[in-house]
């Protein structure tokens, strides 16, 4: 659960759909972030974002998946 540092328990849902996806053709997971790339080349992840895993320019903590600035055709 190290992805979720930083949320309170209450925030987390446990495993489901993760909604904002389609057509994965894969993913993976670290300490902070969980990203998938779909069919179509975009990458899109999620997770804590301590220090910027997400790739949105940010270190927010991200629940919802948003894309990954500047990765296309992965």
């Amino acid at each position: 659960m190290g992805q979720f540092q930083g949320l309170r328990a209450n925030q987390l849902t446990g495993y489901g759909i993760v909604v904002g996806l389609a057509d994965v053709v894969g993913m993976t997971a670290g300490a902070n972030a969980t990203c998938a790339w779909s069919r179509d080349g975009h990458a899109r992840c999620w997770g804590g974002n301590i220090g910027g895993e997400v790739g949105d320019g940010s270190i927010v903590p991200r629940l919802s998946p948003v894309a990954v600035v500047g990765a296309s055709d992965v």
